[in-house]
């Protein structure tokens, strides 16, 4: 599945090298990050704060998402998990970002199921409805490619933001 995931892109693995120590790193990254859950149905877009990120920050690693803002059309749908080891270079931090969710499978499911039943009811009418089948598997293509395209975007996104973020905790 990983592997599939890094192919298709909604997956990719980053490495940073910052020049900071494990604790101070640790410290200003929890500064931004609000403690929470990064789940499906976290919302927090009418939650004021100053915290960039939500998720989970310790010693040994974190799982960040970008929180999500009223009227953002950026989807911020790739969660980051990752770890950090002390190097001579500085802090190494690796990790893999993800935009793939469970629930996404469940959601195409239902999706299939109606443009399956939807293209049954136009083929036993006849008729001049079946013009209408081209139209309702153009429709369908484009939703299940648009919400595949916002994942990808969301994961290169998230791993550029990470990349200035990380920098800017050094300053």
């Amino acid at each position: 599945m990983k592997d599939t995931l890094r192919r298709l892109k909604l997956a990719k693995d980053f490495t940073i090298t910052v020049p900071i120590s494990k604790d101070a790193f640790v410290q200003k990254l929890s500064a931004i990050t609000e403690h929470g859950g990064t789940g499906t149905f976290s919302f927090e877009a009418l939650s004021g704060g100053r915290y960039e990120y939500k998720g989970e920050v310790n010693d040994s690693g974190f799982s960040i998402r970008r929180k999500q803002k009223f009227f953002d059309t950026s989807a911020n749908m790739a969660i980051a998990k990752g770890t950090y080891t002390e190097g001579n270079a500085g802090l190494i931090v690796q990790g893999e970002a993800n935009a793939f969710r469970g629930f996404y499978i469940f959601i195409m499911g239902i999706a299939v199921v109606f443009y399956l039943a939807i293209t049954a009811v136009i083929i036993n009418k006849g008729g001049e409805t079946l013009i209408a089948l081209p139209f309702l598997w153009l429709h369908g293509a484009f939703m299940f490619c648009i919400p595949f395209f916002m994942m990808r975007r969301s994961v290169e996104r998230l791993i550029y933001e990470l990349e200035r973020e990380f920098f800017y905790l050094t300053k």
